[in-house]
This record gives structure tokens, sequence and C-alpha cells, in this order.
């Protein structure tokens, strides 16, 4: 029950975000309890963020996903990373 829960907050960060409540789509996705330790979330996240030019929280949630078991974050956080000037 309590999974299902989570893909309910979900769908709601979801439609917020897409229908141009952008802050609160990402307040309610940020929320989910599992946000700790689902990398699917933590993408989902820092893609929203890197689309708003938040780079610095998106390469943490990138960073996180990563560390949970999602290689491809760690594209995404090289180009958070390029988007701010380190290219180190």
């Amino acid at each position: 029950a309590k999974r299902y829960n989570y893909q309910t907050q979900f769908v709601e960060a979801c439609y917020h975000y897409y229908n141009g409540n952008i802050d609160f789509g990402i307040q309610v996705l940020a929320s989910i309890p599992v946000i700790t330790k689902e990398p699917y979330y933590n993408t989902v996240l820092g893609l929203w963020l890197l689309e708003q030019k938040n780079y610095g929280n998106a390469q943490s949630y990138f960073q996180k996903a990563y560390e949970l078991g999602n290689a491809q974050a760690l594209f995404y956080y090289a180009i958070a990373k390029s988007e701010i000037g380190d290219y180190q």
C-alpha cells in the first residue's frame, strides 16, 4: 500500500510540474519518503532542477541517484557541473 502511495505522489508531482506549477511539483517529488532509497525519483528530480537552471541542487540528486545504482545519473551530473563552469 505504501509503494502505491509513493507512486500516487509521483503522479501528483508530475501533474503539477507539467501543468506549470513547477515549484510545487518539485516540492511534492522531493517530499516522497523513498527519495532517499530510489534512484529513479532522484534522477527525475535532478532533471527537473536542471531544467530550472538549479544546477547545484541537480548535482546533489544526480549524485544520490548514482550512489543508489543509476549509472546514467553520472552523465547528468557531468552536464550539471558543466553548466556551472566546473569542468574538472
